[in-house]
């Protein structure tokens, strides 16, 4: 349970921080700082894409397998 916790933390962490890379990239590039926008952009996709691969990870559970006679 605290490993889901500490990933759910990470992936709103990298959801943050890509939030604020986009809006980072659209006020360069509006200020015609197209290189620090084509950089922003890039972490931009990094960042969205890491939470993204964070929350795409199985989550172990504890199944019990039950085997039933077949009649």
């Amino acid at each position: 349970m605290q490993d889901l916790q500490l990933m759910m933390g990470l992936a709103a962490l990298c959801l943050a921080a890509g939030l604020y890379a986009a809006a980072q990239t659209i006020r360069d590039v509006h200020g015609r700082n197209f290189g620090w926008g084509a950089a922003g952009g890039v972490a931009t996709l990094a960042l969205f894409g890491g939470a993204a691969m964070i929350l795409l990870q199985p989550v172990e559970t504890h199944a019990v397998k039950i085997n039933l006679p077949v009649r």
